[in-house]
């Protein structure tokens, strides 16, 4: 610690994570030490930097996250959508947190092995060591009677679901240390209106996803996608988003410290992947 002290205190800016809190006894004595010393520096925050190149992905990392990714996919197309048919289609009563419980089982735990009927519907997944997944936040299912709020922070509601309106569902999972989410809304007896801006939504994510190729600049991509919106329907530009996504690195709460595509985004497409929202 002594001989790290030293070389630190020569030293006038260091890169730090600034929205980071470290804790443990290294740190205590760290913080003592540099204390002690009576050495200030100036603190840079690197977390964008360090989010960019660690959105740089080897063949091995990209086959685990195309793993995850199925996973969810799996998971919301196989197990999610079909439950909540059932629940409007017989008018049952179930509760939103009901039903996430029944999706964090099929994990399996302590009791429970795996549901591998479900997971069999996906491409490759069989061979998963599910003892290696896990949920990233509570799995989101929320309608007209729940409300809704796109933080993937929210404990599932008591409340019923509802049978008609809008229903949000979002997943995310982790495996092998790398993350993937996938979220999907479904409109119940939609009025001509939501028809026609949900179909808007179903283009522009297609034409985002068909630029997202090797070479891609981020802002053209979201150029691109702002002038569709302002071409079929520019009473909307005003409401479009702000970014269309961002490259995603290894945890999920380190999104927001990767490079993003929005409007002044210069990064470049090459070996990252993309978690791409519209």
């Amino acid at each position: 610690m002594n001989n790290f002290i030293a070389l630190f205190t020569n030293v006038q800016r260091v890169g730090t994570l600034t929205k980071e809190e470290q804790s443990g006894k290294a740190i205590s004595d760290y913080k003592a030490a540099l204390q002690a010393a009576g050495h200030n520096f100036e603190g840079i925050d690197i977390s964008v930097a360090l989010g960019a190149a660690m959105a740089i992905k080897d063949e091995e990392e990209l086959k685990i996250i195309r793993t995850t990714s199925n996973l969810c996919n799996t998971l919301v197309a196989s197990y999610i959508l079909p439950k909540l048919e059932t629940i409007i289609d017989k008018e049952k009563p179930t509760s939103h947190a009901a039903l996430v419980s029944l999706v964090e089982h099929r994990l399996g735990d302590n009791e429970r092995a795996a549901d591998m009927k479900l997971w069999s519907k996906g491409r490759n997944l069989t061979d998963v060591d599910f003892a290696s997944v896990e949920f990233v936040y509570v799995p989101q299912i929320q309608s007209a009677a729940s409300g809704y709020n796109l933080k993937l922070v929210n404990e599932p509601s008591s409340a019923e679901i509802s049978f008609k309106g809008v229903l949000i569902t979002s997943v995310g999972l982790k495996y092998k240390g790398y993350c993937a989410n996938v979220a999907r809304s479904y409109i119940v007896d939609p009025s001509r209106s939501q028809e026609s801006v949900y179909a808007l939504v179903v283009e522009v994510h297609k034409e985002v996803v068909s630029r997202l190729k090797e070479g891609a600049i981020a802002r053209d991509v979201y150029n691109h996608a702002l002038a569709v919106v302002k071409q079929k329907k520019p009473e909307l530009e005003g409401n479009f988003v702000k970014t269309l996504g961002h490259a995603v690195s290894t945890l999920r709460n380190e999104f927001t410290q990767c490079p993003t595509f929005a409007i002044l985004d210069g990064t470049r497409v090459q070996g990252i992947c993309i978690c791409a929202f519209s």
